[in-house]
């Protein structure tokens, strides 16, 4: 694994990052924020923390979108450095020592929520990683480690998207019942359900076109406005199966990931699905212009292909731990660059399938790229 800044400025340049939050924040599933905060602790039910001044307050857990912290265990903290630097092996294996030393006793924590963190991060890395295995067995340990993690849930669901990727569908679909068995038992809402509900139909190989999109359809009305990123995450499935197999509706699929990158209860996962599929549109409708060799056309395409460039690579900067489009952005921008015309654009795509090669070598994504690099 080489690191991921060999591309950095070019990425930069095209996106600028978020700003650095200077405490814990907690973003919501409604598209609220709880900020200046310290988390006291992530439990399966409540998020516990304290605001200056007032006594421990919670919020549900299963409402909770994500959460910015501004302080880390020290060797956490390390980890992530390695992480932002690129080093993400590095990073998945200090995390791993910092979780083996709280399970051994070898070590105590003050922050009560930070080893099932760590786990979860190796988690979130291995997935970047495309390494399925290391998924499976990580989930398997914080499954075990703590079972009353706010992190359980999605642990369950990134562990039968692992079994998934590796071609084994039966165990993930165990997975899943083991989870919604899980689920019945603490008496976790709604939101779970639907997730293993999502998962499992993601799972099953009889769901294809017309089916699976009929599915995803009704998975996202019954989420509706009460689970919104099960919603959205159903509707990108939804919006993906249009632009599979041969017959391509390109123009409903774009509609589709407009409407949710305009909606700001997604969760990363399926904004980096949103954003390579809106590249995919645009990058086609590229194309398609080109093809008809008018001039008025050509100009309209190069316009299509830097706004494409810029979808997939707000994916390659914002939601590089989602692997399964990672990999596929960075390729169609070297795709899209390729086809642009003048400047750097040949150089820059060239690039792009270095940084597929070198990051992500045994995604399918690679092997394309590799017909291409020069």
């Amino acid at each position: 694994m080489k690191p991921l800044r060999r591309f950095a400025p070019l990425a930069l340049a095209l996106l600028a990052a978020p700003p650095v939050a200077l405490a814990d924040t907690i973003y919501t599933i409604d598209g609220k924020t709880i900020e200046d905060v310290e988390i006291v602790n992530e439990t399966l039910t409540h998020v516990y923390y304290r605001q200056k001044g007032k006594t421990e307050q919670s919020v549900a857990a299963d409402t909770v979108l994500r959460i910015e912290f501004s302080k880390l265990p020290k060797r956490v903290d390390e980890a992530e450095t390695m992480i932002s630097d690129g080093q993400l092996q590095g990073g998945v294996e200090a995390l791993q020592l910092y979780v083996d030393g709280i399970l051994a006793g070898q070590q105590k924590e003050k922050m009560a929520w930070a080893p099932a963190y760590a786990l979860r991060r190796i988690i979130e890395l291995k997935q970047s990683l495309g390494d399925w295995a290391g998924v499976v067995s990580s989930a398997d340990q914080l499954i075990k480690s703590f079972p009353d993690s706010r992190y359980l849930p999605p642990a369950y669901i990134a562990k039968a998207e692992a079994l998934r990727y590796q071609d084994k569908r039966p165990a993930a679909q165990e997975a899943l019942k083991e989870f919604r068995a899980l689920a019945e038992s603490k008496g976790l809402t709604g939101r779970w359900k639907l997730e293993a509900e999502l998962s499992e139909a993601l799972s099953d190989p009889s769901l294809t076109g017309v089916k699976k999109r009929d599915r995803m359809i009704e998975i996202a009305a019954r989420a509706g406005n009460e689970h919104p990123t099960v919603r959205n995450r159903a509707r990108v499935a939804e919006g993906e199966s249009y632009i599979e197999g041969e017959a391509k509706e390109f123009a409903k699929a774009r509609a589709i990931f407009e409407k949710i990158a305009a909606d700001p209860k997604a969760d990363d996962a399926t904004l980096a699905g949103v954003y390579t599929g809106l590249g995919d549109c645009l990058f086609h409708d590229a194309v398609e212009k080109l093809r008809s060799k008018q001039e008025s056309s050509k100009q309209d395409a190069e316009q299509l292909l830097k706004e494409a460039v810029k979808r997939y690579m707000r994916v390659v900067v914002l939601h590089k731990d989602q692997t399964r489009y990672v990999s596929k952005a960075m390729f169609f921008a070297g795709r899209a660059f390729d086809v642009m015309e003048g400047g750097d654009a040949r150089a820059n795509a060239q690039k792009m399938y270095r940084a597929v090669i070198s990051n992500y070598p045994r995604t399918d994504w690679a092997a394309e790229a590799r017909n291409f690099k020069r």
